[in-house]
């Protein structure tokens, strides 16, 4: 059953999750953050559930939602694209 929140009590919900929320990274975090040595996945029509794991031992498990999930599919293209993973006849490129 949808809820009807009043305009004040949707701000101090956002002020309240802003508050929360983690410190968006910022370049010195990426030499220190842990380098991942594997990656899975598995989906369905509900999503894709991705499990990464980390030089330090640590996994995180994220799930994404079917439109969330296609968005990174795009991206992956694309990033193949612009950066010439494949060659014309649809071969992995090996060379630097």
């Amino acid at each position: 059953m949808p809820v009807a929140y009043t305009a004040v009590e949707i701000e101090e919900m956002q002020q309240k999750l802003e508050s929360l929320a983690p410190p968006f990274p910022v370049t010195a975090d990426y030499d220190t953050a842990p380098a991942p040595t594997s990656l899975t996945t598995a989906g369905s029509e509900l999503g894709l559930l991705i499990n990464l794991a980390a030089q330090n031992g640590r996994t995180q498990k994220l799930f994404l939602n079917p439109v969330l999930a296609q968005q990174l599919l795009w991206a992956i293209g694309k990033a193949a694209d612009v950066s010439d993973w494949w060659d014309d006849n649809g071969k992995f490129n090996t060379e630097e």
